[in-house]
């Protein structure tokens, strides 16, 4: 599956909307950060490496996060109403997974040199690339621009993936309503990618 030049287009405009409604030390710096190759990778990177999860094209990064955004919000209005400023939402939605960029310089995820596995698995993740997380990756990008999260948004990014991620086993029972809620809203989106995606093969 692949997007538009128009979708990608669109893509970004959505998120500076959404960078524009946060607070102005937050947007500013987030700004900076997306002026160099961070950003332009945010808006090219695949959300996952192979067609068995969701978003394995380029762009679908950014698309999943949108969609996360959204979920958020949805699922904030029906279950807790005002509990957030929209702009907080948005913030750990469109950065839970921005770990999936690399880091400062090289890609997470690179083509496939593999033709044979090709159709299945476009990507592989870099060999190259220094071990971390994925939410792990992501505070460590945010904070060396200088963007920072309060507690309740770092434990938020910190275990998006729930307890699919075995290092979250400690938190079991003891998550922030944020993260809990961020899980749902990315767990829902990865869901709906797959079955969108899996329509069009």
């Amino acid at each position: 599956m692949t997007i538009s030049e128009d979708q990608k287009i669109e893509n970004i405009a959505k998120v500076m909307k959404l960078v524009d409604s946060f607070p102005e030390v937050r947007r500013e710096n987030v700004k900076k950060m997306f002026d160099g190759s961070v950003g332009e990778r945010y808006f090219t990177a695949p959300a996952s490496s192979k067609h068995i999860y969701h978003s394995a094209y380029p762009g679908g990064l950014c698309q999943h996060s949108i969609n996360v955004v959204k979920n958020l919000l949805k699922l904030s209005e029906s279950l807790s109403p005002g509990r957030w400023p929209k702009h907080k939402l948005a913030f750990v939605g469109l950065f839970h997974d921005f770990g999936k960029i690399g880091d400062d310089h090289r890609d997470r995820y690179i083509p496939n040199p593999s033709k044979n596995h090709l159709f299945i698995n476009p990507y592989i993740t870099n060999p190259e690339l220094d071990y971390l997380t994925t939410s792990d990756g992501a505070l460590y990008i945010l904070q060396s621009y200088d963007v920072k999260v309060d507690f309740e948004e770092w434990q938020a990014i910190k275990l998006n993936d729930g307890q699919y991620d075995t290092a979250n086993a400690g938190y079991k029972m003891r998550e922030c309503e944020l993260a809990l809620m961020l899980h749902w809203a990315d767990l829902h989106a990865a869901k709906a990618e797959k079955h969108e995606e899996s329509k069009k093969q």
